[in-house]
């Protein structure tokens, strides 16, 4: 529900700027405790960005404009930094991005 909701106020926000990019899809796969439903007060999320944007779309509609990779690197960025968020209560969630196949001891 909290990855539903950051992605919605992410794409929202990120559109202003960036526009959206024409038939281009992002998905936000979810690892680890979280893939498995759990978590517990300790748990890091896992998380995997994933993006499917036609051949044919040159750019982005927005002001700014970008190619596809650089847009959806960006808007994993934000995404990155919503979910990390650091308030007086401290960080929103540690969020992990390296998926490696065997754990710490992976490359």
């Amino acid at each position: 529900t909290l990855l539903e909701a950051a992605l919605a106020i992410v794409q929202e926000e990120f559109a202003k700027t960036y526009g959206h990019i024409e038939g281009a899809r992002f998905c936000v796969l979810a690892l680890g405790r979280l893939g498995a439903s759990e978590m517990h007060f300790a748990s890091d999320l896992d998380l995997v960005f994933v993006y499917d944007a036609p051949d044919t779309a040159s750019a982005s509609s927005g002001e700014k404009r970008f190619t596809s990779s650089v847009y959806y690197n960006r808007f994993a960025q934000r995404m990155l930094s919503g979910l990390s968020l650091l308030s007086r209560q401290g960080m929103l969630y540690a969020v992990d991005t390296r998926l490696r196949p065997s754990g710490e001891q992976g490359p």
